[in-house]
Parts: structure tokens; sequence; C-alpha cells
């Protein structure tokens, strides 16, 4: 039967704290249903000499060319003896903002490249590079990390992740692949940049065919990350009438954005339009988290002028000014024949007279 794979991040500790999907409290901690049908619950946490910690991540800045070690400690809290790939990859963050690591099927490129694993005794090296490690019930196993960064790595960020991942089990027709990890923020030294723009951005002035109605203006642009540390960001957009007769705002918080990342943002703005109209996009960057910058993250204001013909209000004005002609031209017909009967009864009663 074929196996249909899904992914259940139950927990892990690559947001604010330490867990996937910013659990709250560390440790990380995920369960999953066993063989016997009973639950396997584990968790992975950074590590001082093989004792967990109390850190949520694992922060280290080093210089080109350096190397660096730290540790995480893998525990089976489940009935159960079970297995657990460990590996290291890059980090990323998803469409809905929160931090993960790419799939393990893309192989890792930057920070997670730089990470490898000492002597565990519980474990077996993969040919991947990963560990499989087998924990008894209540075990845990101390994972020493290798962090070589290259002579050449660029100043900045290199985000990545380990992460701990209950192994799959042959006998069954659908696995379901749970995983929880401990966040690495791997920062280069050198020469810094901090700095969010916004690029490819359009506009489009949707009307509305009730003229008692206003319209609304469809904004799109993308918020990228120029710089090389990750901010957060607070996303103005806002579109103005001419002469200032009206506008309408949208603010948005993006928590984080990667270096080299680009985060599409869209809004959309009621408005009543005036023929054109002026659209204003400002980000407003900030610090995310605990991270310290030496210099002042810079964002940047973009303008676009924007179509906003009020068909339907444009359409009603000439219906009114048509109706207001006709009429006025039926009153002056009306009152031309009415002028040339008091005419005709003028003449007929002088002419009698006569």
């Amino acid at each position: 039967m074929a196996q249909a794979h899904t992914l259940a991040t139950v927990a892990t500790a690559f947001g604010m704290a330490a867990g996937f999907l910013l659990v709250s409290v560390p440790p990380a901690q995920a369960s999953a249903g066993s063989e016997e049908g009973g639950r396997t619950t584990w968790t992975i946490q950074p590590a001082t000499d093989d004792d967990p910690d109390s850190r949520v991540s694992i922060r280290q800045v080093m210089g080109p060319g350096a190397r660096e070690t730290d540790g995480v400690v893998v525990t089976n809290f489940g009935p159960d003896t079970a297995s657990f790939h460990v590996y290291a990859s890059d980090g990323v963050v998803g469409a809905e903002g929160a931090f993960d690591v790419l799939p393990p099927d893309h192989e890792p490129t930057d920070g997670g490249s730089w990470v490898t694993f000492g002597e565990v005794d519980q474990a077996r090296a993969q040919p991947d590079g990963t560990l499989l490690i087998e924990l008894e019930p209540e075990e845990s196993a101390a994972i020493p990390l290798i962090i070589d960064v290259p002579d050449d790595a660029r100043p900045g960020d290199h985000p990545a992740g380990v992460v701990a991942e209950l192994a799959a089990q042959a006998d069954r027709a659908v696995e379901v692949t749970s995983r929880i990890g401990v966040r690495l923020h791997l920062q280069v030294e050198g020469e810094m940049e901090a700095q969010l723009v916004a690029e490819d951005v359009h506009a489009q002035w949707v009307p509305t065919w009730n003229p008692f109605a206003p319209g609304s203006v469809q904004v799109s642009y993308v918020v990228h990350n120029t710089g090389h540390v990750r901010l957060g960001a607070r996303t103005t957009s806002e579109v103005a009438t001419a002469f200032g007769l009206g506008s309408s705002s949208n603010t948005q918080e993006l928590r984080e954005v990667l270096p080299d990342q680009r985060v599409r943002m869209q809004s959309e703005h009621s408005l009543w339009g005036l023929v054109c109209s002026q659209l204003m996009i400002a980000l407003q960057p900030h610090v995310v988290g605990e991270d310290e910058l030496e210099v002042e993250p810079e964002g940047g204001t973009v303008t676009a002028g924007v179509w906003t013909v009020p068909w339907a209000q444009m359409a009603l004005v000439v219906i009114i000014a048509v109706a207001v002609i006709a009429w006025r031209r039926r009153r002056r017909t009306a009152a031309r024949r009415v002028q040339k009967r008091i005419d005709a009864a003028v003449a007929a009663a002088t002419s009698g007279t006569g």
C-alpha cells in the first residue's frame, strides 16, 4: 500500500520560545502515537556539559573560518523504546510567519550545513550526515554540536535549527512525521547592514457599480530584507484621494523577515475615488527579540499614483445631467406651446372686435 506522508509539527524550538510553533515554555516537547497504541513523548533542548539548560535557543557569534561547539539533549519520556532522526538544516520563515527548517529532502546550503554532530553512544551515523538515536523510556542522549563557519561566510545572520524527528514505523500504512527542534541563531561577525525595502508594488482600482457605495483599491507589495540580519517590521499602506478629501490606511506586523527573504503583503482600501489617488507604503523595521544591533535598522517609504476613476458616480452625474436637460427642454417646449395658444387666442379676440 502506498504511504501517505503528512507533517504534524506538534512543537518546535524555532520561535521566540523553545518550540517550532512558538511554544511558550521550554523545553520543546512532542507526542505521537506509538506502535502499541500509546504515546511517544520526547523533547530536545539546548545543553551545557551534557545537561539541559535554561536557554530557549542557541546563539553563537563567530568570525569567518571559526569553529564553535555547543550541544543539545534529546529525551524519550514515552513508555516504550523509540528511535529518532536528528539532523540540522537551514532556517526558514513560512507564509504564516512561523520559523521552521527546510524539509528533510532539501539539502541545507547555509547555516544548517555548518553543523555536524560529535560522538553519541546511543546513535548511529547515517550516510547523509544525520543521526539515528534509539532511546529507552526516560533515557536521554547528549549530542555535541560542532559549528564550522566557512572562510568566505558573509557577515550577519545564518538561521538554522537542529531537529529530533520520530523515526517512521515500517509496518504503518500511513506515516505521520512528528518533529521538534532547537533554533540556532548563528551570526558571523563583520560589517552589518539592517534594511528592509518595499518592492514590486501594485495597486488596482476596483470600482463599484453602486453609485452610493465606495470602491476599493487592492494593494500588493513585497517586503525584501536586503540586509544581513533578521528584522521585524510594521508595514503601513495608505491610499489618499486627490486634494486630501479622503484616505484609507492598513497596518500589518511582520514578526520576522530573514536576510534576503521576500514577503508578499496585501491590503484592501475602501475609498471614494476622485480620478487619481496617491499610494504610500511605509516600512518601520525593528530588532527582533533579544537581538542586539550596532546599526540602526533602515526602512523607507514608497509612493505611487493610482487611477481611481469613479465610473458609477460619473455615470450617475451624467444620468442626472441628461435628466435635468431633458426636463428643462420639456418645460421650455411646454411653455412655448402655451404661449402660442395665448398668442392665438389674443389674435382671434383682437380680429373679432375689429
